[in-house]
């Protein structure tokens, strides 16, 4: 299922061929980050956002369509937050090597 050579770079796309639990972290209008590890289902489309560095064990990443999956990874309460602003995935690399395709 492997589809993934060297370290994956920005703007990559992504999909999860087989799902897999991984942490979906959400961004606020300060100082705080929150959520947890949420089930990422097969279909889930993502793109990596940043160049991931050398030492680094997993991408930081956006679903695609975005909107589409806020309601399914981000809890109602998150949404409807005066300060909540969004969210994002961390993909660990060995997820990313078993689980995903690159498109």
């Amino acid at each position: 299922m492997c589809d993934v050579s060297g370290h994956p770079k920005k703007g990559e796309r992504y999909i999860i061929r087989v799902g897999f639990k991984a942490n979906v972290l959400t961004t606020w209008c300060a100082p705080f980050t929150g959520g947890g590890e949420r089930f990422l289902p097969a279909g889930l489309e993502f793109i990596v956002d940043y160049d991931p560095p050398e030492i680094a064990t997993a991408v930081s990443a956006l679903p695609n369509p975005y909107e589409l999956w806020e309601k399914d990874l981000v809890s109602p309460e998150d949404r409807k937050a005066k300060k909540y602003s969004g969210y994002y995935l961390v993909v660990p690399f060995d997820r990313l090597l078993s689980n995903c395709e690159r498109l």
